[in-house]
């Protein structure tokens, strides 16, 4: 099923603290939008838009060492980030995805309620992505470390 939408206006911001497939230092990029809706649909969609700009990046993020797709909610900040990871979590491909769930900030719903929902949306949308299926990678959640993730 195609979903219609536009393409989300993506800050992006560089730094140097990324490592390459070969342990050398580069440029990373981290490619962020802040949601502002307030409904739960168009938050859903935002989250889709949210892993398939992620997944439009896998051709230059996915690497000989690549085994996880770590989809990290920020409790506090109210952040959904996406990454390309190593077996042992520890480096990730330079290029990362973040959402910022704005209205999750003055929501009443507990923070395990609103983890519960983004997991839901991303194990859903995974299941319907057919590009994520091109990549042997683990897709993995986690809202704290990630020694203790779930598998999607």
């Amino acid at each position: 099923m195609q979903q219609e939408w536009t393409e989300l206006p993506w800050q992006s911001q560089t730094h140097n603290n990324a490592k390459d497939a070969y342990g050398n230092a580069t440029v990373g990029v981290v490619y962020s939008h802040r949601c502002e809706q307030t409904d739960d649909t168009e938050i859903r969609q935002i989250i889709n838009q949210t892993i398939d700009k992620a997944v439009s990046l896998f051709p230059d993020n996915v690497w000989d060492q690549s085994r996880y797709v770590i989809f990290e909610w920020d409790k506090k900040r109210k952040v959904l980030s996406i990454a390309i990871s190593d077996d042992d979590k520890t480096t990730d491909s330079p290029a990362t995805v973040e959402c910022e769930i704005a209205a999750y900030q003055t929501a009443t719903t507990p923070d395990e309620q609103q983890a519960d929902t983004i997991q839901y949306w991303v194990r859903d949308h995974l299941t319907t992505c057919g590009e994520f299926f091109h990549y042997s990678l683990i897709a993995v959640f986690h809202t704290g470390s990630r020694r203790q993730t779930s598998l999607l």
